[in-house]
């Protein structure tokens, strides 16, 4: 479900051997560039840029540009089972400040 910048990060590259903290990094940057298309796509339907977004206040509007980025920006997480969601929340919270 990704656009272009997930496309040009995805799948990350691996080496064997890479560390655990290396495969964090590059596997959450590319749920990133996700939710950034996911954000672009979102903007492109409303019919706005995304220099227009940036300056739209607060408010119903930008309320509803949010919540379809979000719905579009969950569906990667949508594939994991309720046990790996768990697992995936647990490893973020700790990694602490």
């Amino acid at each position: 479900s990704g656009g272009e910048a997930f496309a040009q990060a995805a799948p990350p590259y691996e080496p064997e051997g890479t560390s655990e903290g290396v495969l964090l990094f590059n596997r959450l940057a590319v749920l990133r560039y996700h939710r950034a298309d996911a954000h672009a796509a979102a903007w492109k339907e409303a019919g706005l840029t995304a220099a227009q977004i940036v300056g739209l206040s607060s408010g119903p509007f930008r309320d509803r540009i949010e919540e379809d980025t979000n719905r579009r920006a969950a569906v990667p997480y949508e594939t994991l089972t309720t046990g790996e969601r768990q697992s995936l929340l647990l490893g973020l919270n700790a990694l602490g400040d």
